[in-house]
This record gives structure tokens, C-alpha cells and sequence, in this order.
């Protein structure tokens, strides 16, 4: 065949399916596949086909040299795969390659040797120290309550952590506390989101997998991460449950809303889903959260709620913080409006701000305390809540004390009087809970939370908190005016909010969960 012909038939394979009629263009590649030489000829147009941006023709290319059944299959469609990954580098990773993978995985069965290892293997996306997140902290007390209940939990981060990350940090195990962060990749490891970067890291998970022995894997959000996990735990036969602690796409549409019409959205959502169906086991936060794991087509009978919980010792109540205090210039006997935690859009920390600006107006007395800061260094939202609290007559009342060590979060509960959580209205603020009322309400805080349903499934209006519709200014202005005037009515409120953390949220209550659903896929049953 003349590099002419081999042109002119790709042309008409891609042409016939570009005009849906992949079942003329997949005959034509089959009369290739037939000819003398067929098989190699048709490696070729995988590679053609997908450098041309016809992912669509090359699979179908692959597919047919899969179902060829010559003596040299295998080492073809090997060489098929490396080339259609090379060809695809630095494009996004797609919902139909995933399935082509999974179709064509090869599966491991040799026979492991020795007993297993670790009960579980937790693939996390980032973790402590070089990463003080929410994710990060979820992470830690739900390992470490896991660990007191006997479970042997390896905590392995994703090849090229923290590197992928933009930190930099030496090779090896960080211990820190009771639980140990494993490391792999290496800082050179590639942190792309395409077919080739994935499989590098499957098969550097694989190799973890086949030295730690787990008895389950299990891989926190999002699909970046637990894809190669669970691609290596199905070529070595072993359980894998996908902790979804959040929908990153949405989260990403909350802050850019003309993502939701691209293609990299759809395809993020896609294998998301995709992952989530295949799972043995999912674990998820919220229940609004579970209702749109089962609209993406994931079986209700493979799915556990595993929400966030606190640490009702380390967030105790404790005496005011002189320190603090002192750092942030709050004066004695001045009621403390606080937020801690990350600075963006959807937080609504400019509806608090417009809320506390009406009861400045109305004469009250008290300080706003925003402690947290944007991701990456930004500062566009801070200079904007500075300018408004500047423009409404707030400025003199607002502190920005930036980030705060995580060892200091329970000191600066000690120094506020309300703490609310005024989230915007948006799909991720309406599934996905926060980990921050929760240590407030642990605190014994008075929590006030917008109206959203990930939110109202932690705190009851007039017993452990209380509710306002999300973005409007002048309901939660009325909210915080009457606990202002109130200290009562404050106590009673964090006292009970504590009472319900210690008998629901603990993490200990938590891992007690977690522990129950692992074993429901663990081989042979509790550790």
C-alpha cells in the first residue's frame, strides 16, 4: 500500500463517520485488516487518525485489531495503545478512550505473593504539610480515627505529589502526626491530563499496589486522581471504592460559568461519572450529593454517605485567645463576626460584608474577622472586600489577618462570638457540605448558615444554628443583628450545635462508618 492509498482510505474511514455512517467506515477498515500486511497497516491509521483528531476512527482502528485473532494480537495492540497515547498527548483525556481502556485492560493474574499488606490503600490528590486544605484535614482525621478503630491504611499521594502541586519538598514518607504520607512518582512525573500521563501513573500505582499488597483501594476526588488508581486496582482483581468528597467540575463552573458550555466540562462530568458507576463502592458526603451520583447513573446500592465530621477536643470551647487577640487587634467586650476559611466567589463573603454594612448603619457595635485567603497567591477578592467594607463606612471594623497555621484554627474559634457560613446559591454550594461549620458548631459557635440543602442538613434553624436564604444581605443582616443583641440566644445555640457534633459528626462516629462500608467490599471481611 502507497502512503497515497493509506492516505486516501483514512480519508474515506474518517469522511464516512464524520457522516455517521461509522458501520461503512469500520467495513472499510475491516477490508484493510483482511488484506496481506493488514494488521500492521491498521496500527498505522490509529496513530494517523488520532493525531488528526479523529479519536473516534482510531478507536475504532484498535478495536478491530483487538478482535483480529492472529498470533501477534497482543503485541499489536500493545504498540496500538502507545501509539494512540503519543498521539494524543497534551489532549484532554476523554469519556471514550476511558472506555476503550477499560475495555482492553489487561488483567494480572499472578497469584500475589507473601500475605497482603495494608488493609487499604487511600490515593489522595494532596495531603499535609504542603497542602493545609479542607481535603487535606478531611483526609487526616477520617486516617487517623480509622487507624484507633485497627484499620491499616497506607496513604499513598498521586505520582508527582506535591510537585503537581507547585511545591516543592523531599523525596520520601512525611510523617506528620499518627498518619505517614507516601510519596511516588517522582518530581519529574508528567501532570497532564491526557492518556499518556494516566497511563504513566496507573503504572506507577501498579507497582505501588504489587509492593503494598492492599486488600482494597480506595481514591479520594477527583477523576485526575482515582482514574489511574482504579485502572491499577482492576488490572490486579482488587475492590476499589471512590470517596467522592466533591464535584470539582461544578466547582470550577461556580467561579467560570461559561465553562459549563465547553467540552472540557462534559468530559470532566463524564468520567467522573464513569468512574463512580464502576466503583465497587461509593462513598460521598451529603445526600443531595448521593441523589446526583444516582442521576449520573451510579447503582443507590453502591453508594454510602460518609460526611465530613470534627474534632470535638481539639475544637473545644476554650478561654478567649490574648494572643490572637492582641495579633488582630480585636478590643475587649466587642462581639467577633468570624469566617475562616478559603476566600471564593460562591463563599459569599461579599453578601457578609454588604449584611454587616446595614448593621453598621443601625448602630451596632462589633468586628468582622475574615481569616483565610484566596488559592494561588490571588488577591482579587480580598482587595474587592476591602474596597467595599471601604465604600459601605465598614472598613475600620473589617480585620484580614490572611492564613493562619491549622494548629491555630481552635484559638480563633476562641475569639468568635457568630460564626456564619454565607454560601451563594450555586449547583456545588447546593450538594457538597464544607468541613468549617461543623468545627464551629464543635466550638460551641453561634453557626449561621445560608438556606442550601448541603447545609441545612447540619444545622437546624433555632436549635443548633440558624438559617437565611442564601445571597440575600438583609435576612442575614437581621440574623446577625438579633444574636448580636442576644448572647443568650448565642450560648444556647453552640451549646447545642456542640452536643449534636459529639453525637453525630465526631470523626470518631465517622470512621465508624467508613470502617463498615470497607468491609462490605473488603476479601474475607473486617481487618
Amino acid at each position: 500500500m502507497t502512503p497515497d492509498n493509506h492516505d486516501a482510505l483514512l480519508d474515506a474511514a474518517m469522511k464516512l463517520h464524520r457522516l455517521q455512517r461509522p458501520t461503512s467506515a469500520e467495513t472499510l477498515l475491516d477490508h484493510v485488516l483482511r488484506k496481506p500486511g493488514g494488521p500492521d497497516r491498521l496500527s498505522g491509521f490509529v496513530g494517523d487518525a488520532a493525531g488528526r483528531g479523529d479519536t473516534a476512527v482510531a478507536l475504532l482502528a484498535l478495536e478491530l485489531i483487538a478482535n483480529d485473532e492472529s498470533d501477534q494480537k497482543a503485541s499489536r495492540l500493545t504498540e496500538a495503545w502507545e501509539t494512540l497515547a503519543q498521539s494524543t498527548t497534551r489532549r484532554p483525556m476523554a469519556p471514550e478512550l476511558f472506555d476503550a481502556w477499560l475495555r482492553h485492560l489487561p488483567r494480572d493474574h499472578t497469584e500475589p505473593q507473601g500475605n497482603p499488606g495494608a488493609d487499604v490503600c487511600y490515593v489522595l490528590a494532596l495531603s499535609l504539610p504542603q497542602s493545609p486544605s479542607g481535603y487535606a484535614m478531611r483526609t487526616h482525621y477520617l486516617a487517623t480515627a480509622l487507624g484507633h478503630r485497627g484499620l491499616d491504611l497506607h496513604c499513598l499521594t498521586r505520582p508527582g505529589f506535591p510537585k503537581t502541586a507547585g511545591a516543592d519538598a523531599p523525596p520520601g514518607p512525611k510523617p506528620v502526626g499518627p498518619i505517614t504520607y507516601h510519596r511516588c512518582g517522582g518530581p519529574d512525573h508528567p501532570a497532564r491530563n491526557d492518556l499518556a500521563a494516566f497511563q504513566a501513573s496507573t503504572a506507577e500505582l501498579l507497582s505501588r499496589f504489587r509492593r503494598i499488597r492492599p486488600r482494597v483501594v480506595m481514591a479520594a476526588s477527583n477523576y485526575a486522581n482515582a482514574l489511574p488508581a482504579f485502572m491499577a486496582a482492576r488490572q490486579l482483581g482488587l475492590p476499589f471504592v471512590y470517596d467522592v468528597r466533591g464535584f470539582w467540575e461544578l466547582s470550577r463552573v461556580a467561579r467560570e460559568p461559561l465553562w459549563a458550555k465547553s467540552e472540557a466540562f462534559a468530559n470532566a462530568r463524564a468520567l467522573e461519572s464513569r468512574i463512580a458507576s464502576q466503583a465497587d463502592l461509593v462513598l460521598t458526603l451529603t445526600a443531595p450529593m448521593r441523589d446526583e451520583l444516582m442521576a449520573r447513573g451510579v447503582r443507590p446500592d453502591r453508594i454510602r454517605l460518609l460526611p465530613n465530621g470534627a474534632d470535638p477536643d481539639r475544637f473545644a470551647p476554650r478561654p478567649r485567645s490574648a494572643k490572637l487577640s492582641r495579633r488582630f487587634g480585636l478590643p475587649d467586650g466587642v462581639p467577633v463576626i468570624g469566617y475562616v476559611g478559603s476566600f471564593v466567589g460562591y463563599e459569599g463573603l461579599d453578601v457578609l460584608v454588604a449584611a454587616c454594612a446595614t448593621l453598621v448603619r443601625r448602630g451596632r457595635d462589633f468586628r468582622l474577622l475574615l481569616v483565610g485567603d484566596e488559592p494561588q497567591g490571588k488577591t482579587d477578592l480580598r482587595d474587592a472586600l476591602i474596597q467595599q467594607a471601604r465604600d459601605a463606612g465598614l472598613r475600620d471594623r473589617l480585620i484580614l489577618p490572611g492564613r493562619v497555621p491549622a494548629e491555630e484554627a481552635p484559638d480563633v474559634y476562641s475569639l468568635i462570638d457568630i460564626a456564619p457560613i454565607p454560601r451563594k446559591a450555586a449547583s456545588v454550594t447546593r450538594l457538597v457540605s464544607p468541613i468549617k461549620p461543623l468545627e464551629a458548631m464543635s466550638a460551641a459557635r453561634a453557626v449561621v448558615v445560608s438556606d442550601l440543602a448541603a447545609l441545612t442538613g447540619i444545622v437546624e434553624h433555632g436549635r443548633t444554628g440558624m438559617v437565611f436564604p442564601a445571597d440575600d444581605a438583609e435576612a442575614l443582616a437581621r440574623v446577625l443583628e438579633a444574636l448580636l443583641d442576644d448572647p443568650a440566644l448565642r450560648h444556647e445555640l453552640g451549646e447545642r450545635a456542640r452536643h449534636w457534633v459529639i453525637a453525630e459528626r465526631s470523626w470518631a462516629t465517622v470512621a465508624g462508618l467508613a470502617h463498615k462500608a470497607l468491609c462490605e467490599v473488603m476479601p474475607g471481611g473486617a481487618a
